[in-house]
């Protein structure tokens, strides 16, 4: 079933407050007619929110157990944008938050601060979707297919393991869609940078910078059933 809340949210996004030196992406046209006009993405930072710039929202000023959440929200935005672009219902970040601290055993107050796999995983298959987590492929060609294979995902990405797109990120999960294999492109949702949210870039820059220090490296959402 939805998560109700009082005020049906809008379509929202966030930022971080560091300011990155990025590459610039190459851009393309999505060729299934902008499928991406479908993906819900948000903003987590509070400059986005008093600037009033477009998918951010006043979750980005909430401090939850002791925390900022756009300190450690990135989790919780991918995870309302995989339930808003993908079901009929719509959820903000901090809906999501609320329904992970019900359902799963995350809790930011004991330290952990962003949410972890297992926590977005059972808390994504509470509202009835079928994930997988996965470690790094060690070929391209397979992660390639199993993006190509799945609904979206959830990747855990950081400079440390390649600077191409991102900079001084140490860690920050982002959502990827609509993989494209003539342009071997996706559609990106980057809740921490205005700049790189709602882009089309290759596929290799999320493999090659997929964080290895972590148990998990990516979320495959592979399907959704509104009786579960």
């Amino acid at each position: 079933s939805s998560l109700e809340t009082e005020n049906p949210s809008p379509r929202v996004e966030t930022e971080q407050e560091t300011v990155q030196t990025e590459t610039e992406a190459p851009q393309t046209e999505d060729p299934a007619l902008h499928a991406e006009d479908g993906i819900y993405t948000f903003l987590q930072g509070p400059v986005a929110w008093e600037s009033k710039a477009p998918y951010s929202g006043i979750w980005c000023e909430e401090e939850l157990d002791g925390g900022l959440f756009s300190v450690f929200g990135c989790g919780l935005c991918d995870m309302a944008g995989i339930y808003s672009s993908l079901t009929p219902y719509e959820c903000s970040p901090l809906d999501m938050y609320w329904l992970a601290r019900k359902v799963s055993g995350y809790a930011p107050g004991d330290g952990a601060g962003a949410i972890d796999w297992p926590y977005m995983s059972e808390t994504l298959q509470k509202t009835g979707f079928e994930t997988k987590l996965r470690k790094k492929d060690r070929k391209y060609e397979s992660f390639q297919k199993s993006i190509a294979d799945s609904c979206g995902a959830i990747v855990l990405i950081s400079s440390e393991s390649d600077d191409t797109y991102w900079q001084d990120t140490p860690g920050h999960y982002v959502n990827i869609w609509h993989y494209n294999p003539e342009t071997d492109m996706v559609f990106l949702g980057d809740w921490g940078n205005p700049k790189h949210n709602r882009q089309w870039i290759p596929l290799r820059y999320i493999y090659d910078a997929l964080s290895t220090e972590n148990a998990w490296q990516y979320l495959l959402v592979n399907s959704y059933d509104e009786e579960k």
